[in-house]
């Protein structure tokens, strides 16, 4: 597994580790630990993923790819892939569910439940960090407006770039994109965490 360990394809998490170092003041010990992980576990998993043979045309030019799910012989290594993917997908749910619902009352062990199941598959992690969007795009009216602005185009981008994916591939052009608009998140989440922790 580690012998093909790409860090072209992991150090685009290394945006969402710079957005950890501008985390608000009196953000919470739950969100800070959240964010981290989500950095870690995207660096692992993108890292580890297999390398697609050729190159995908993104809307940047051509750019290399790599397999979103396993394209194993080995069967073991299929599955651990299929593991490493859900708890990538999983923080990255639950930072967002979490800042969707943060000052709710709504206890983080039910809010990780909830994301451990909807993370299982990527059209339900997709589902649900959408519909996460509802409330945080509520609560974003108390940031000033160039921070609205920024943070709407960070959401638009990030999920674009889904859409723009080819079935089954990580085109490592969109991987960068991706998680620039995460690190964006991440700090527009402690903004909000730090604004109804002091509420």
């Amino acid at each position: 597994m580690l012998e093909r360990f790409s860090l072209t394809q992991a150090l685009s998490p290394v945006f969402i580790a710079v957005g950890c170092l501008f985390f608000a003041a009196n953000v919470d010990l739950v969100y800070r630990i959240s964010s981290y992980f989500m950095a870690l576990g995207a660096f692992l998993y993108h890292g580890i993923q297999k390398p697609a043979p050729g190159t995908f045309r993104t809307i940047f030019g051509e750019s290399k790819c790599s397999y979103s799910e396993h394209e194993e012989d080995d069967v073991i290594m299929g599955i651990a892939m299929e593991h490493w993917k859900h708890m990538d997908l999983f923080f990255v749910c639950f930072t967002i569910c979490y800042t969707a619902c943060f000052g709710s009352g709504i206890p983080a062990i039910v809010i990780a439940g909830i994301c451990f199941v909807g993370s299982s598959t990527q059209h339900r992690a997709n589902a649900l960090t959408a519909l996460a969007m509802i409330p945080i795009v509520r609560k974003a009216v108390v940031l000033h407006a160039s921070m609205q602005v920024v943070a709407l185009l960070s959401c638009v981008c990030g999920f674009s770039v889904f859409f723009l994916c080819p079935p089954n591939l990580w085109p490592t052009r969109y991987r960068y994109v991706w998680h620039f608009c995460c690190m964006i998140f991440v700090y527009v989440g402690s903004l909000l965490n730090s604004i109804n922790d002091e509420s």
